[in-house]
């Protein structure tokens, strides 16, 4: 099941979020720019999902379609990362940001 939480992107800031749920694994689709405000909003949906899902390493973040990511942006995915949420993501700027958060963590 696919779901697009905000079609027209997150009320003009660039940013779409869409959640996957197959195979007992549950993956967010970040489309466009990762800045405050807009990644409170992925925190938001991260927060409900996870309550609904025990498992944290079940979830991941594809980061391919990101566009840009600000302080607040990094900062969420490293939370994420933190309790064993998957980044996923491809491209120069991608892959950069994945790697820093890996070796902060």
């Amino acid at each position: 099941m696919t779901n697009n939480l905000d079609p027209d992107g997150l009320f003009g800031q660039g940013l779409r979020i869409t959640v996957n749920d197959s195979d007992g694994c549950t993956g967010f689709g970040v489309e466009g720019a990762l800045t405050s405000p807009a990644a409170e909003e992925l925190r938001k949906c991260w927060k409900q999902v996870s309550i609904a899902t025990p498992y944290p390493e079940r979830l991941s973040v594809d980061l391919t379609s990101m566009t840009d990511i600000d302080s607040a942006g990094k900062e969420l995915l490293m939370d994420m990362y933190r309790t064993g949420v998957k980044l996923v993501g491809s491209g120069i700027m991608t892959r950069a940001v994945i790697e820093e958060i890996m070796g902060r963590r």
